[in-house]
């Protein structure tokens, strides 16, 4: 079955966070896609993966690397046909790339977001992409802890 996560992130923490939610990510998925929403984003993330921490850093490549995209655990793009064929895990930055994705390419996908989500708007918005897939959503406090706002099976 299908999942599908939402990390809704606060603004001010996004630059700390969303390095540890996609290492979290990577720990399970070994290769994971990042769908930006544009080359400003994607630049953004890749200057973020690098420097993140002094101790650390994500390796990963970018849709204008020259690297061999196979060889990468994390591949961020713009584009899908940018990304790698045998990696069934997505992370996209906004529920608007969600819409307009096949979903049927990949078996879970995870969206890091600052967006409020209204899932219940969304479901139908998707007009039942998601039939019988798993949803989790959760919220990033202020002080950094997290709430799950909504976990259920669509029916």
């Amino acid at each position: 079955m299908k999942s599908l996560t939402f990390y809704q992130v606060q603004s001010t923490l996004y630059k700390v966070t969303i390095p540890k939610v996609i290492i979290k990510i990577l720990e399970v998925a070994k290769k994971v896609n990042f769908l930006c929403k544009d080359e400003d984003e994607m630049e953004y993330l890749d200057n973020l993966m690098w420097s993140f921490s002094q101790l650390s850093f994500i390796p990963h490549s970018t849709e204008n690397d020259k690297f061999d995209v196979e060889l990468q655990d994390l591949i961020i793009a713009t584009n899908f046909d940018h990304l790698i064929r045998h990696s069934n895990f997505l992370i996209l930055s906004s529920t608007d790339l969600l819409a307009n994705f096949n979903i049927d390419l990949v078996n879970d996908i995870f969206v890091i977001t600052t967006e409020n989500v209204n899932i219940k708007y969304l479901l139908t918005k998707l007009d039942d992409k998601l039939f019988g897939n798993k949803i989790k959503y959760f919220i990033q406090n202020l002080d950094s802890t997290w709430k799950v706002d909504y976990d259920d099976s669509v029916r």
